[in-house]
């Protein structure tokens, strides 16, 4: 995967910078690029009726989106590509980066990064599948044991649930003893 990255890092179409909140790509889209973030990061977000924001993925400094998008045979953007904070991004079309993979011999650490990804996409279903906001918790910790958060916001935006809520519910498994909270580090005490 860092190969691939540093590959493109030479090889690119292209660089552009967005500010905090610009939406790179609308959902529905053309997928033509895969994007190698080189500074900030962005979210891949959807929107309800009422407007409230689902996070679909979020892809920090020096991670790639798009190359799931790219070879698949509906290209379109199945959610808002949006700058979270000032970002800066190398393009990479579908030719040009073909021709890199297959003259590197690379190719398997594509399939890796795009398994590692529908996986990944897998593991957010199934967490939406759950009703509770303290089951959606639970099963994440359940997973790792503990996590470590920067805000309650964008711990409530993982779980695709209000601030207020989630605030709440860890209030509530602190109380009962069930999990730990301190210095942004939320630990399973007791599995039920």
């Amino acid at each position: 995967m860092k190969k691939i990255k540093e590959l493109i890092k030479g090889n690119y179409d292209f660089k552009e910078t967005y500010e905090k909140g610009q939406i790179i790509f609308n959902e529905g889209d053309l997928c033509k690029y895969i994007g190698l973030v080189i500074d900030g990061d962005i979210l891949i977000a959807s929107y309800t009726y009422s407007g409230k924001e689902i996070i679909f993925n979020k892809c920090d400094k020096g991670k790639i989106f798009g190359h799931t998008l790219i070879f698949s045979s509906f290209p379109y953007y199945k959610g808002s590509v949006i700058s979270n904070n000032n970002s800066t991004i190398l393009f990479i079309n579908k030719e040009k980066l073909l021709s890199i993979l297959i003259n590197n011999n690379t190719i398997e650490s594509l399939l890796e990064m795009i398994s590692d990804d529908v996986l990944k996409a897998k593991e957010q279903s199934r967490l939406l599948a759950f009703d509770k906001i303290k089951d959606r918790l639970l099963y994440l910790l359940y997973k790792k044991n503990e996590l470590h958060i920067k805000s309650i916001t964008d711990l409530a935006k993982e779980l695709n649930v209000s601030r207020e809520a989630l605030s709440k519910t860890i209030k509530e498994l602190v109380s009962s003893k069930t999990i730990s909270y301190s210095n942004k580090v939320i630990k399973l005490i007791n599995k039920e």
